[in-house]
């Protein structure tokens, strides 16, 4: 039992190391994106209903709202001071949104 536990916390400090230096190195809502994103499709692959990207799908839009929002802040300077160049951001996210959008549309219609 012992070394169970000890081999599933060597497992989850390897997994919280990689989320740390992939967040330190990515944009963190990005990361968020991804994350949910593989969910969705994991989910879709095990149901394979299509009602499911109408729950999901705006809840990853979501997600990428609020990091385009976070983008356009600290490009006005209001987030903070050492943002850096956020112009890639910006055009990551607005493409983001607008590829969700379009899922989300044709998502209703498969399932309507």
């Amino acid at each position: 039992m012992q070394r169970l536990l000890a081999s599933l916390a060597i497992y989850r400090f390897v997994a919280v190391l990689a989320i740390y230096f992939a967040t330190l190195l990515l944009d963190p809502v990005a990361v968020v994106g991804i994350v949910i994103t593989a969910i969705a499709s994991l989910v879709l692959s095990i149901a394979r209903e299509p009602e499911i990207y109408v729950v999901i799908v705006p809840l990853i839009a979501l997600v990428d709202s609020v990091g385009l929002v976070l983008a356009l802040s600290s490009l006005a300077g209001i987030a903070g001071a050492i943002a850096g160049d956020t112009a890639p951001y910006i055009a990551f996210y607005l493409a983001a949104v607008a590829w969700d959008v379009e899922v989300f549309r044709l998502s209703r219609t498969l399932s309507a």
